[in-house]
């Protein structure tokens, strides 16, 4: 094995993160931003015989939003444009103040709930991406445009 040349199956992943955010409601005071930018997740070539490790980010992006005082139940949602991906990318709320996370969730072309249960204040999160891929889905690049929605 010559130790210079890439495995032929080595993947590799674009994360490209642009977000957008959806206000449907008048309520005064509601915000949400993103701070962070794009990601670039790239699968390392694996050992011979062995399957490609999961490449993960938690330090890029965060999320901050301020919910103002009123009735109703306030949730993040999250989704990507990509309809058919080679690997598959979660993202997780992780260190969540003012809202519940949702868990890790696989990032598909609708809208799923990232962070609910939000309360009145100021909150934010950090966010982990995860991407995962077998070496039988191919080589090439995957390039996600990720949309963050503040629901009211």
């Amino acid at each position: 094995m010559n130790s210079g040349r890439l495995h032929p199956c080595m993947t590799s992943i674009l994360l490209c993160l642009f977000f957008g955010f959806l206000i449907p409601t008048a309520v005064s005071g509601q915000s949400m931003s993103l701070s962070g930018g794009n990601i670039n997740l790239t699968f390392s070539a694996p050992t011979a015989g062995s399957d490609l490790d999961d490449v993960v980010d938690n330090t890029s992006c965060d999320l901050v939003w301020n919910r103002p005082s009123g009735p109703g139940t306030y949730r993040i949602t999250v989704q990507s444009t990509l309809d058919s991906p080679r690997a598959q990318l979660t993202v997780r709320a992780l260190n969540v103040d003012r809202g519940t996370s949702s868990g890790q969730v696989i990032l598909r072309n609708f809208a799923i709930n990232l962070v609910t249960n939000i309360l009145v204040g100021d909150g934010g999160c950090d966010l982990e991406f995860t991407a995962s891929v077998s070496l039988t889905d191919g080589i090439g690049t995957d390039v996600h445009t990720v949309t963050y929605t503040y629901v009211y």
